[in-house]
């Protein structure tokens, strides 16, 4: 039979998962040094040759690179014994007596095979790419695989594709012998490598297989020197690193980079023929499928497509298909993605908590006539976190969901310089955008249920002064000739936007508009809605062309309460209002002052009234009005 548990570069034995069934501990097991350890002599070892304790072992003026005196067979049953020499086994077999404890003072063990009896516990440290394990699989000492990158054979540096490739297998032999052991914590100290993917046409699955990709039950814990660098490619598929249909997976630290501009962006087409020109869909870390993953404190930059997906793993329609759960990206940084930070395709209760979100799809296109040449320059949408499922239409106007988003939370966040907008709920169901900067337009179209901004500061940079601050979903999409509103409920509260074209454009059916500050502004709300509520809002601007407080056309029935605003020109302009004769407009308990004595414009309106309102520098001027009502 074939050794078992073999170490090499690219490849485990075959029967690996067979013996670890058989040999390994349980989750519950926790390793405890062996009572019969306290029964050494003093002054004795445990083991000819070996140090005479685990404490004084490894100390300043140990050289660890001499041979060792002794040998592993030679290890009493229950004892401990510490490697703090080099040990080649010279291609030899050594078997290890049961209870035996094999502890790292920063020696080695290499070249040979190692048969464990039962109950044997290793340093993880002492695992490498030329030994083979076999006999029983052995604890794992502290529950964590620490993985050193030169006894795995990973070169670090620039590499060719071969070397980057190898690198590729040395880490995820790594990982799956981790995993085979029953480790719950694979830590990764200081690495800087490049690593090269096997490039073919495949499924979400085989992008996966290729990927460094993680097991369920799995901590990948990184240091701040960790850096998982992806081999410059010409591939416009794939994912980096990977959490496919998995339970339980956490990824905390380190920094994962793309390949963005040394990638090769040759025009491609794929197995059947379709043009893939545009190589956007490379994702640095990819979750699918998966439930209760958590990657914090995570920096991923330079992103040939995004940084971060959070997607399906197949259509939803089909019922065998999983889905993302509780999925919490948590104080991490998305950096200069080509395409969008962050896409968010799939899953239910998605958490986006106290990240850092910038410079998303920069860079100017170039073009030869009318001929886009496809560069590092970004691609649409270019957007800080795009949620945006896939969706078609039956012919009645209502969706086919293929991907779903539910419970979406961003909070926390800082989003800047990114190229179209900060944040987009493009089709979402319930999502909140909460406790964020942005200095770039955020908003909604065909959301479900409509997206809630509470307590947000949004202050545009000089780029973006001549867009909203926060955009509402859909007021009416022709759909085959059927008029649909696809979006309701949308509400903005608590919020202070200052510098934008118009503060808050709103659009939907059912929003509310409450408790904002606005300032610096054309346009404070502008609304196309139906039964909108905008009450408690502060306006104020100093700018003096077309600078309205309130600007409001095509509505049925509204509320606009207890707002104050104060700018030079016009603080309402009301038109085209109430098509349904059986709606009504209140106007009530406002302070509206115009700086230049320009009034309140209604225009074609009827069924509106406005009542103790305090009018300062202003008056109310009325054009077609019908059923306008001032009272008080």
């Amino acid at each position: 039979m074939k050794n078992l548990l073999t170490l090499k570069p690219l490849l485990l034995s075959s029967m690996l998962f067979l013996f670890i069934g058989l040999g390994s501990c349980s989750d519950d097991e926790i390793f405890v040094e062996p009572e019969s350890t306290e029964q050494v002599a003093e002054g004795e070892s445990e083991t000819p040759g070996a140090s005479e304790n685990s404490e004084d072992s490894g100390e300043e003026g140990v050289d660890t690179s001499l041979p060792c005196d002794f040998t592993l067979a030679n290890a009493e049953p229950n004892s401990t014994v510490v490697i703090d020499c080099t040990m080649n086994l010279e291609g030899t077999t050594i078997t290890i007596p049961s209870g035996v404890t094999i502890l790292s003072k920063g020696g080695s063990i290499t070249n040979g095979t190692i048969n464990f009896s039962e109950g044997t516990t290793v340093d993880s440290e002492l695992l490498n790419s030329t030994i083979t394990l076999g006999g029983n699989a052995p604890v794992i000492k502290d529950d964590t695989f620490e993985f050193a990158p030169e006894r795995w054979g990973v070169v670090e540096g620039k590499v060719s594709d071969e070397v980057a490739f190898s690198n590729r297998d040395s880490l995820q032999n790594a990982i799956d012998l981790a995993k085979s052991l029953n480790v719950k914590t694979f830590e990764i100290g200081a690495m800087d490598a490049f690593f090269h993917l096997d490039y073919v046409w495949t499924n979400a699955r085989g992008y996966n297989d290729r990927a460094i990709h993680l097991p369920s039950n799995f901590h990948l814990k990184m240091s701040n020197e960790t850096f998982l660098r992806l081999q410059p490619n010409f591939w416009p598929r794939g994912y980096f690193v990977s959490v496919v249909e998995q339970r339980n997976v956490r990824i905390t630290g380190g920094n994962l980079i793309g390949d963005r501009y040394e990638h090769d962006y040759s025009p491609i087409t794929d197995e059947v023929g379709i043009p893939r020109n545009t190589h956007e869909w490379p994702g640095l870390l990819v979750i699918s499928g998966s439930q209760d993953v958590l990657v914090d404190g995570t920096y991923m930059a330079n992103s040939t497509g995004d940084a971060l997906i959070v997607g399906a793993a197949g259509n939803r329609n089909d019922p065998n298909v999983l889905f993302n759960k509780n999925i919490i990206a948590r104080n991490c940084t998305m950096h200069e993605s080509r395409r969008n930070n962050i896409s968010i395709t799939d899953g239910e209760d998605i958490t986006i908590e106290g990240c850092t979100i910038t410079d998303a799809g920069l860079g100017e296109s170039t073009f030869e006539g009318n001929r886009k040449i496809i560069t590092s320059a970004g691609i649409a949408p270019k957007v800080g976190i795009d949620i945006e499922p896939f969706r078609g239409f039956e012919p009645n106007g209502d969706f086919i969901n293929f991907e779903k988003v539910e419970r979406v939370l961003v909070t926390g966040c800082t989003f800047t310089g990114n190229n179209v907008s900060s944040f987009v709920n493009y089709s979402g169901t319930d999502v909140v955008f909460e406790n964020n900067f942005s200095d770039h337009t955020v908003g909604a179209s065909f959301d479900d249920g409509g997206t809630k901004f509470y307590n947000n500061t949004l202050e545009a940079n000089e780029k973006n002064r001549a867009l909203n601050g926060i955009n509402f979903g859909t007021f009416i999409v022709n759909v085959n000739g059927r008029d649909v509103q696809y979006s309701s409920g949308s509400e903005a509260i608590g919020n202070k936007i200052s510098g934008f074209l118009r503060g808050i454009r709103v659009t939907g059916k059912d929003p509310i508009v409450r408790d904002n500050i606005i300032e610096d502004f054309n346009v404070g709300v502008q609304v196309d809605s139906d039964n909108v509520v905008c009450e408690n809002n502060q306006m104020t601007t100093n700018r003096f062309v077309a600078a309205y407080g309130f600007f409001v056309e095509n509505v049925s029935n509204g509320k606009f309460n207890n707002n104050k605003m104060i700018l030079p020109r016009r603080p309402l302009y009301f038109k085209n209002l109430n098509r349904d004769n059986g709606s009504k407009i209140t106007i009530e308990n406002n302070t509206f002052e115009s700086l230049e004595g320009f009034d309140l414009l209604f225009e074609n309106v009827r069924n509106i009234t406005l009542k103790q309102n305090e009018f300062k520098n202003t008056k109310i001027e009325e054009r077609s009005t019908t059923n306008f009502v001032v009272e008080n």
